[in-house]
């Protein structure tokens, strides 16, 4: 649906004001849709601004995958959560240098001298890098305690652990180099246990086998399967507010996809687009507007309320369509 300036500013604002229980933007369904819309925008106002050059590590490459699936990696659902008014000055800014400011947490970057990321010596876990930008040097801080993280060889980090463990619902992995990483089981429905091989999601129903439970769509939007030596139940239509169902299709044509594999790498595949407006990522302008595809409806970003001079064809991302003229035309 088309969603006009007010609309829009009320949804910002509600994000900003969330807690993680009710409101959190990446837990799935319509918000988090619209939070992608968003940061489609917002990239390309950088990439204007920038002409590519890389951003804070936090946000580089966040948000790629346009869908409505819940975000469960730990510490981007937690980030997502807590800098909500930074998206808000990003999409309001009219000007490259109020985009950085924003970028910067509301604070004007400073010149740097050289190109480097670096635990601040001022601050406690505040990263400091220095990036170049267009002729530019520029410093960005960004506190990683925002998202319960820690500065660690100039980088935003969850801290270090010694094996792998459980934290309620919550899956904490362990890597080689002793760095944790927190995968949210319990948003999907799942719960954390040991699988037979270790520590890892795994399913709340009965005893199972993959042998005696293969992937399958058990109604028109949830998709089950043993995982975990349990039967596991992800609703794809209830953690996106309709906007995906389980697809039967998909399954019968990777039926050689490891259990684990379907939930980590596959699940926003087996739990498809509901829409059929249009397919992938695909983008069109319609007057000022543009139409991001995601889950295979179009959604409408007004460009111009982003204070872009509007929707082009020829956008700012090669074969996209997207908002384009930033700053603004006065």
């Amino acid at each position: 649906m088309r969603i006009g300036t007010l609309a829009v500013s009320l949804v910002i604002a509600s994000i900003a004001s969330c807690t993680e229980e009710t409101e959190d933007p990446g837990k799935g369904g319509y918000r988090t849709a619209q939070l992608r819309g968003q940061t489609f925008v917002v990239r390309g106002k950088l990439l204007e601004c920038t002409g590519g050059a890389k951003l804070t590590e936090v946000w580089e490459g966040l948000l790629d995958a346009p869908d409505s699936m819940p975000i469960t990696d730990g510490w981007m659902s937690d980030w997502l959560a807590e800098s909500a008014g930074v998206l808000e000055g990003m999409l309001a800014a009219s000007d490259c240098d109020g985009l950085l400011k924003a970028l910067n947490f509301g604070v004007a970057p400073v010149p740097c001298e050289n190109e480097e990321s670096i635990c601040s010596a001022d601050a406690v876990d505040v990263v400091q890098e220095c990036l170049k930008i267009g002729d530019r040097k520029l410093r960005f801080d960004t506190d990683c305690s925002l998202a319960s993280m820690k500065c660690r060889g100039g980088h935003c980090v969850l801290g270090s652990c010694a094996s792998d463990s459980c934290d309620e619902d919550s899956l904490v992995v362990c890597g080689s180099d002793r760095e944790k990483s927190v995968l949210k089981c319990g948003v999907l429905g799942l719960t954390c246990a040991n699988g037979g091989d270790g520590l890892q999601c795994v399913g709340k129903g009965v005893s199972c086998t993959t042998e005696d439970v293969i992937p399958v769509c058990s109604s028109a939007t949830s998709l089950t399967w043993c995982l975990g030596g349990r039967v596991a139940v992800v609703d794809c239509g209830a953690l996106t507010d309709g906007r995906r169902a389980c697809s039967q299709d998909w399954l019968n044509k990777n039926i050689d996809i490891p259990a684990e594999d379907l939930l980590t790498k596959h699940l926003a595949d087996a739990c498809g687009p509901a829409g059929t407006e249009c397919y992938g990522s695909a983008s069109e302008c319609e007057e000022s507007y543009v139409k991001l595809c995601i889950d295979g409806t179009y959604e409408f970003e007004p460009c111009r309320d982003f204070r872009t001079d509007g929707c082009s064809s020829d956008g700012v991302f090669e074969g996209l369509a997207s908002c384009k003229g930033f700053p603004m035309t006065k």
